[in-house]
């Protein structure tokens, strides 16, 4: 099942960055560099309802993704930011929270250089191969560059990690047995028999098929079994792409036994979510699919199956609040007219209102494009300040600066292009026509962001490129699109895979309060019985009762200024959250007496 990776990157030992959402160092286990900052309290949250705070710890990196738990240890990912540098590398942070009123940071299982690890699983796994308990990463490229695929390490005592393997990382590109290297965003282990599974969400286009299967039985040795995709697969159903995110690409997998099947709930973001039955993985079958809402912008980010797979939970993430903006232009492009969509970014200030019609300048105007002129990536990506690493084709000063997508990070592209003194951004796609939500941060290096930019198709941005080459004045005006709200959960019932029905969303005052400091609404999403735990960004922890899945209760909720929560993982009585800008808190559910 080998198939040669598309991207020539690879070739140079680089695995090329997923800018949306989105080495050959071997990882190891040390905490040297890290350090962290444990806290306690017998109070609760400062604006809380039946959820008391019991212990948090802060990392120092300042950067972290998804939280698992196994027995008294707490593992917590390390995203492509933070106080501790642009990409610190961390890995994962291990936790010992046999006290959870004081948890100890006891190491780190660190990550390539220029790499992050998004998503981290643990599980007791007993094979013929092995037996003990199995931790799972992911590494995704950060800017620049950096390492991609699984890493599996055993961790029956996680104060002493032992690195067992890997799959579709650079070594895999290089040696085999797959002869393919992606990032890859998220992961769920599950057992057939006496063998183990991996699921995993690779980071590249579904006509590639971006679920896969390997068989972990033996950990030392992962062997890709089965792939799955919402474009070519036979048994695919028809989707669409809707919203600003436009992507019919896998986000995410949880995979559940059910009555005689063993089906993966695959978060495919537009496409919706969609119920593969893994039974035998080497050939994974289309069972069922959520049907959206007329109005639905898709963002299928999250599930979790509950009452034996007749209900399923799902949360919804949404990159813009506003819907897709317009890019007018003075002339006409080459057969598409004058109006052209366009998605906001995701950091920066936003457009506010209709951006004054201003004169564009291509910055790959002399080198052409698929140069790296025409990218506009810094000669530093930790510093804006530093110029551009190839000199624009054309002045930015004064104008909105247009920017071919690829090769670094989108917040980089228009940090460097404001230091240049560009007013707003356009950046174009390459070979693909999506309209996507650029992702990013709104500080790059000490430089904030305060120019508005958006993101329009790729054969667009050809045609006004082509225009400014032969060198005919082109100016935009950008109008941003209206606002929609953020993402928020939704209940389905499962009962029957081929007539999926949607029973109720849950949504808080804030998602539909323009003015609320929400991005990007609901995250991920577990169950425990009947009640859901949602990691809700800027709103906290909160727990939804669906007892009464028709009519679901927000009965507690935890939150504070400046949250900021990515990850949920619930383990007993205690509820395990990530804060992406600070470390990992715990709490536990109180509810309200009758």
């Amino acid at each position: 099942m080998a198939l040669a990776v598309l991207t020539p990157a690879a070739a140079g030992h680089e695995i090329p960055v997923v800018p949306f959402d989105e080495e050959s160092g071997a990882a190891h286990h040390s905490d040297a560099g890290l350090s962290a900052t444990a806290s306690h309290s017998g109070a609760s949250h400062s604006k809380s309802r039946n959820l008391t705070e019991i212990g948090s710890i802060s990392f120092a990196d300042g950067a972290n993704t998804d939280v698992w738990a196994l027995g008294n240890y707490a593992y917590v990912g390390t995203f492509s930011s933070g106080v501790g540098g642009f990409c610190p590398g961390t890995g994962v942070k291990i936790v010992d929270v046999s006290d959870p009123t004081n948890p100890i940071l006891v190491g780190n299982l660190a990550s390539p250089p220029l790499t992050r690890a998004n998503d981290v699983k643990v599980e007791t796994v007993n094979t013929k191969a092995f037996k003990g308990d199995l931790l799972v990463h992911t590494n995704e490229p950060c800017a620049g560059g950096g390492d991609g695929g699984v890493v599996l390490y055993d961790v029956s005592d996680p104060t002493s990690p032992s690195l067992l393997g890997s799959a579709y990382d650079i070594d895999d590109f290089f040696n085999g047995p797959h002869f393919e290297a992606f990032g890859v965003h998220n992961t769920w282990i599950f057992e057939q028999g006496n063998k183990a599974y991996l699921g995993v969400v690779a980071n590249i286009s579904p006509d590639l098929y971006d679920f896969r299967i390997l068989d972990i039985s033996d950990p030392a040795a992962p062997m890709e079994v089965g792939r799955w995709s919402s474009t070519v697969s036979p048994d695919a159903p028809p989707a669409e792409t809707r919203g600003t995110s436009r992507s019919l690409g896998l986000h995410d997998v949880t995979v559940e036994p059910d009555g005689n099947a063993t089906v993966a709930y695959l978060s495919y973001w537009d496409a919706g979510y969609i119920l593969l039955d893994v039974s035998d993985p080497a050939n994974p079958a289309f069972m069922g699919v959520t049907p959206w809402p007329a109005s639905a912008e898709g963002n299928a980010h999250a599930a979790w199956p509950a009452r034996g797979g007749n209900i399923l939970v799902t949360s919804d993430e949404d990159f813009s609040a506003n819907g897709l903006g317009i890019v007018t232009t003075n002339v006409a492009l080459d057969g598409f007219g004058t109006q052209h969509e366009a998605a906001e970014a995701a950091f920066g200030p936003g457009l506010g209102g209709t951006f004054p019609t201003t004169e564009v300048a291509w910055i790959g105007k002399t080198d052409g494009l698929g140069s790296p002129q025409a990218f506009g990536c810094p000669t530093n990506p930790l510093d804006p300040a530093s110029g551009p690493a190839f000199a624009y084709g054309e002045s930015v000063a004064g104008k909105i600066a247009l920017i071919q997508r690829g090769a670094c990070r989108f917040d980089e592209k228009v940090s460097t292009a404001q230091v240049q003194g560009a007013v707003g951004v356009i950046v174009f796609n390459d070979a693909r026509e999506d309209v996507i939500t650029m992702g990013g941060n709104t500080t790059v290096g000490g430089v904030t962001i305060t120019i508005p930019s958006v993101f329009i198709r790729g054969s667009r941005g050809n045609a006004i490129a082509a225009l400014r080459v032969a060198n005919t004045t082109v100016t935009t005006s950008i109008a941003p699109g209206e606002f929609n709200g953020w993402g928020f959960v939704r209940i389905w019932d499962t009962s029957d895979p081929s007539d999926i029905t949607l029973l109720a969303d849950v949504t808080l005052p804030s998602t539909f309060d323009e003015s609320a400091p929400n991005p990007f609404g609901s995250h991920n999403v577990m169950v425990r019985g009947t009640t859901a735990y949602i990691s809700w960004y800027a709103d906290g922890l909160v727990a939804v009762d669906f007892s009464k899945p028709t009519a679901p209760e927000v009965v507690a909720q935890a939150v504070d200024m400046g949250d900021n929560y990515w990850g949920v993982y619930v383990q007993g009585d205690l509820i395990f959250v990530s804060d992406r800008d600070t470390g990992l808190k715990i709490y536990k559910h109180v509810p309200a007496k009758p």
